[in-house]
């Protein structure tokens, strides 16, 4: 492309802002010619919010919300890192701090204030960590009717096999395990099962970071029985029998 040409910049970097007197400059290009222009960005004062994860602090964290507070409390904006984890908020000079108040999806909130300090025409970059969380899902259900089964009750242990938690399933046989530290392997036994053959077996559960391992959990309803003993209704003169003795060879057992 030759000829006169007008270039203007029209958003700057987060954190920056234009220069009104070289935003917009006229250049003229010839054939085989390389024209060089110089736009100048002024930084400017505020927050330079980044979000990383605890385990790898290469990897930035989106969509995770803070509110900004002065030092007294008063609240002066909320923010949401990008997705290159990053949230920038044009600030004046003072004392501040950011409270996490939605953590990014698969990690764990932390609402525990990060304390900042803003000086005049100077940004402040504060860097945030998060601990990616796993958990385990049990959907526990009969054997037959593939219902939820309310009330069961499980011990979770570790991968040394100590134990670490006891949980029991909501109205719908849900167990719900949260935050859990990270991958790893973990085991699980069932403890009460009214109604139901009780599962002794331990099973082996592996779980990652930042996701939900899902197990769905069969057992089988206890049977019922019925036993019938035929009795004599009165005496019997034959063989000397009162009313109410069993009959010999009579018993019947009913599933």
């Amino acid at each position: 492309m030759v000829g006169t040409l007008v270039i203007t910049e029209t958003k700057p970097l987060p954190g920056y802002v234009m220069d009104e007197g070289t935003r917009t400059q006229t250049v003229k290009v010839n054939p085989s010619d390389t024209q060089t222009i110089t736009v100048y960005n002024t930084k400017v004062g505020g927050l330079e919010l980044i979000k990383v994860s605890e385990s790898d602090k290469t990897k930035r964290i989106p969509d995770t919300t803070f509110e900004i507070r002065k030092i007294d409390g008063a609240l002066v904006d909320t923010i949401t890192t990008d997705k290159q984890g990053h949230a920038h908020l044009d600030l004046d000079a003072g004392d501040y701090y950011a409270v996490e108040i939605e953590a990014a999806q698969g990690f764990k909130l932390d609402a525990t204030p990060t304390y900042f300090t803003i000086r005049d025409g100077k940004a402040t970059t504060v860097t945030i960590t998060n601990r990616a969380v796993s958990g385990i899902l049990i959907h526990k259900v009969d054997s037959v009717t593939k219902q939820g089964i309310y009330g069961v009750t499980f011990l979770l242990y570790d991968a040394s096999k100590n134990p670490i938690g006891q949980y029991s399933s909501d109205d719908k046989g849900y167990v719900h395990i949260d935050d859990l530290p990270g991958s790893g392997r973990y085991y699980l036994r069932e403890l009460e099962n009214e109604g139901y053959i009780v599962d002794t077996q331990l099973k082996t559960v592996y779980v990652t970071a930042g996701t939900t391992t899902e197990i769905t959990w069969e057992n089988t309803a206890v049977t019922g029985q019925i036993q019938i003993t035929k009795t004599s209704e009165d005496y019997n003169s034959m063989n000397g029998w009162p009313a109410g003795t069993p009959i010999p060879n009579t018993e019947k057992l009913y599933q």
